[in-house]
């Protein structure tokens, strides 16, 4: 069986998707870096995905940070296994440490 692998920014019917991986990532001891809480992705969800979006204009966030896109690894239409973050543009710091990809 061929897999199918997809980029995709996360959206509200990704709900289930994210909670799975979020609690996959809690089993193995780790945090996703925005740190969402199982509570606020089964309470909240749309001010997650608006929060990601926010990222990407840069609006609602701190002026010491910079614009990124969020984008989901999507096996098979079914399953998030990873994500990547692309910063639209650097500050000194994340010239030396950082970069464009997270």
């Amino acid at each position: 069986m061929c897999e199918t692998l997809v980029l995709v920014r996360l959206a509200l019917e990704h709900q289930p998707l994210l909670l799975s991986i979020l609690n996959d990532f809690q089993a193995a001891g780790e945090n996703l870096p925005f740190q969402p809480t199982l509570t606020q992705v089964q309470s909240d969800f749309a001010a997650i995905v608006q929060h990601l979006r926010d990222r990407e204009t840069g609006g609602n966030w701190p002026e010491d940070r910079v614009p990124q896109t969020t984008l989901w690894l999507m096996r098979n239409q079914a399953e998030l296994i990873g994500y990547v973050n692309i910063r639209h543009r650097l500050t000194a710091a994340l010239e030396h440490h950082g970069g464009h990809i997270g």
